[in-house]
């Protein structure tokens, strides 16, 4: 017998309703850097799924600059566990806020060497994020992919020097409320028309309010020039008004933005296989053209609502191979996903294979302590377990 869709979907959100609707697990880590000289706290926010996830799973990396308080960062990632959440809208991410001290601010995003040091405060800067701190991370998580960073004000300006001397090194990097001396200002128009060997994204956003009047101004200049080179596959500019935002705003109404804008086609693999590939397609052959699909279409990860919803769009058909053949895509990248496995042996039990269905029962029952589960999610996939007995 079947679930009704409704309960399958549900099933992709455990720990949603005991997590209220948090997609991370957050925590601070300290980071001593050699180019400054104290030592960071970051605050890290990393998908419950990453520790469920394969080497063939990639998470894009966010920098979030400018974490002058838990305010900021709570606001941005926050907004980024919606975009990941229900709709995904884009593929889960592993965030990092990099603070700045409010009384240091200013020198570490100068032109000025300190005295008796050999870099300027916005190389020294540059060299801690992209020589210590993503080295650092990558190596923590293995599998990180897309690298984006965000700043704002004076880390907007400090994100458009990075964007100029090490553009290769991200995929997006977004200057929010920011603004540039003469020579960044040339190096950004400079950066357009160079040869490249990946894709890159540079965003710009201010605010319509009137404090966000001379960015703005500084923005609009640069769009303008910017028209006058043209685009190219390889370097996408943007420039981003944010209606009615102020200095202080413009952060926190550009991040989830910026992150639709640039992740706009991941939407799309849901409607292209509600609408038309799950008609063309069946059998136990759709996982294999679903992974090519997705690769070509985004060049990302697919979340676990992917996997599900597509999965139960052919179990509601009764396309029991095409549906195995999905959910065994799904655990190429999310192996120690119990829920994929449970949706397995329900799959199993309706094509009356019971004995390979209650083979995975059991396992899924005596792994169901180790995958990081809570309490509550615990509890949901023991209880779907029973509910598959139940109704064999």
């Amino acid at each position: 017998m079947k679930y009704i869709i409704a309960l399958i979907l549900s099933a992709c959100f455990i720990g949603l309703r005991a997590q209220e609707f948090n997609m991370f697990s957050e925590t601070d880590i300290s980071f001593k850097s050699d180019y400054r000289f104290d030592t960071l706290q970051l605050h890290l926010a990393v998908p419950l799924v990453h520790s469920r996830s394969s080497h063939r799973s990639k998470f894009p990396l966010i920098i979030l600059l400018d974490q002058q308080n838990m305010t900021t960062f709570n606001y941005n990632i926050r907004s980024i566990n919606l975009l990941t959440g229900v709709g995904a809208q884009m593929p889960q991410s592993i965030v990092v806020g990099v603070p700045f001290d409010p009384e240091m601010r200013t020198s570490f995003t100068s032109r000025k060497v300190p005295e008796g040091d050999s870099l300027s405060g916005l190389e020294s800067t540059r060299r801690m994020i992209v020589e210590e701190l993503i080295p650092m991370l990558k190596e923590r998580f293995g599998n990180i992919g897309q690298v984006l960073l965000f700043g704002h004000s004076r880390t907007g300006y400090l994100a458009n020097y990075i964007a100029t001397q090490s553009s290769e090194d991200f995929s997006v990097i977004v200057s929010c409320s920011g603004f540039y001396d003469d020579d960044i200002k040339a190096d950004i128009l400079r950066l357009s028309e160079a040869p490249r060997e990946k894709e890159f994204s540079y965003y710009m956003t201010a605010g319509t309010g009137w404090e966000e009047s001379t960015y703005r101004e500084e923005f609009e200049a640069m769009q303008d020039a910017l028209i006058g080179k043209g685009q190219t596959a390889m370097f996408e500019w943007n420039y981003l008004p944010v209606s009615s935002a102020n200095h202080m705003t413009n952060y926190g109404l550009s991040v989830p933005r910026v992150l639709a804008d640039h992740y706009r086609n991941y939407p799309e693999l849901l409607n292209s296989w509600f609408n038309e590939r799950g008609a063309q397609e069946s059998g136990s052959t759709v996982g294999g053209i679903l992974e090519a699909d997705i690769k070509s279409r985004l060049g990302l990860t697919p979340q676990v609502l992917h996997i599900f919803s597509i999965a139960s769009h052919y179990y509601q058909q009764s396309d029991y191979a095409a549906t195995r053949s999905v959910l065994r895509m799904g655990l190429e990248y999310y192996p120690k996903e119990l829920m994929i496995r449970v949706f397995e042996a329900e799959v199993y039990a309706a094509e009356g294979r019971i004995e390979e269905s209650e083979k995975i029962l059991r396992e899924v029952e005596m792994g169901v302590m180790g995958v990081g589960y809570d309490e509550g999610e615990v509890g949901e996939v023991l209880e779907w377990v029973r509910e598959i007995r139940e109704m064999r």
